[in-house]
């Protein structure tokens, strides 16, 4: 089954907020780094995106992605100027559907530092830390099903499956997940469900 995880390649960069002042005292642009879906046209042109907060921007400098039509998570640092956005660079979001596994498949949970972790929109995210090198990690959301509570309030139970597929623990690696919450959207209620996610060593509800 581990045809149904994705890799981690690669480090993405972290969320922040840059303004700085040139020497002739004049403002430069503030860029924002945020998740956002990011929507393709007929010709695989990225045209618009929509921020987790429900903001819809067109973009004034499409870039070329793989797909035409299609809806890509993914982490876009950006200016802002008329309601619209300026990319200034755009990488996808490690973001893949939670999977139920297979009785006989084998549950990898290395060991990892959830940083943050925060809903938004249509997405659970989190800003992940692990001990590695250069090595590409095995990584997958694990859908363990939903319980019901006496209240009649709803869990998600979702568990990192992590593999640190031999990569030497050197120095700290940051990754960003995004966890699709959409699949559940006719099942969990908003104000009184909740979110599992479970990591090693630690436990996390998020509020649905």
């Amino acid at each position: 089954m581990k045809h149904s995880l994705l890799l981690i390649l690669v480090g993405l960069i972290s969320n922040t907020i840059v303004c700085s002042c040139s020497d002739d005292e004049t403002w430069a642009d503030n860029y924002v780094t945020n998740f956002a879906e990011v929507y393709t046209d007929a010709q695989s042109q990225a045209t618009s995106m929509l921020l987790d907060n429900g903001t819809l921007l067109p973009i004034t400098n499409p870039i070329q992605l793989l797909r035409p039509d299609t809806t890509y998570r993914s982490i876009v640092t950006y200016t802002v100027h008329d309601n619209q956005a300026t990319l200034a660079s755009h990488t996808y979001a490690f973001s893949p559907l939670p999977i139920v596994a297979d009785p006989d498949m084998e549950l990898v949970t290395d060991s990892c530092h959830i940083e943050a972790i925060w809903r938004g929109g249509q997405y659970l995210n989190a800003r992940m830390q692990v001990l590695g090198k250069d090595i590409s990690h095995i990584v997958g959301f694990i859908d363990q099903g939903i319980t019901t509570h006496s209240n009649g309030a709803q869990t998600l139970h979702i568990l990192l499956y992590h593999d640190q597929n031999s990569d030497p623990k050197a120095f700290t690696r940051t990754f960003y997940l995004s966890i699709p919450l959409y699949p559940y959207a006719s099942q969990l209620q908003a104000n009184r469900d909740s979110i599992h996610f479970i990591t090693n060593p630690t436990e996390y509800t998020v509020a649905y």
